[in-house]
């Protein structure tokens, strides 16, 4: 936004105008999109090695021994809880660098953060 002052006369009475930068705004907002990309994070979880997606779309996915599951936020008390959008037994829970996760009902050995693009 723009502000565009002007003072008139002895009285002093002034007057300001509003100009809208309603484009450069809208062009900021499609950079910062375009600079977005998928955040990928690996982790050891016992002898497997499990990567957790959020793509640009806001669509996450987990990757497990050649399987990808699409997952969907749920309620937490802490961290980042995600669910299997197919198998509600398939589950995994991020916090910090530590996650648990559960593959078709059966708890997995706790994961590790190993690397991560955030």
């Amino acid at each position: 936004m723009a502000w565009n002052w002007r003072i008139y006369g002895q009285l002093g009475i002034a007057t300001f105008s509003l100009t809208s930068c309603t484009n450069d705004l809208h062009a900021t907002k499609l950079e910062k999109e375009d600079n977005l990309k998928t955040l990928e994070s690996s982790f050891q979880c016992g002898t497997q090695l499990v990567k957790f997606l959020i793509h640009k779309n806001k669509e996450v996915e987990l990757h497990v021994n050649g399987t990808v599951y699409a997952l969907q936020r749920v309620l937490a008390a802490s961290g980042e809880r995600y669910v299997a959008k197919t198998d509600l037994s398939t589950e995994f829970w991020a916090k910090g660098k530590r996650a648990t996760f559960m593959l078709a009902g059966e708890k997995m050995p706790e994961c590790h953060l190993v690397t991560s693009n955030k």
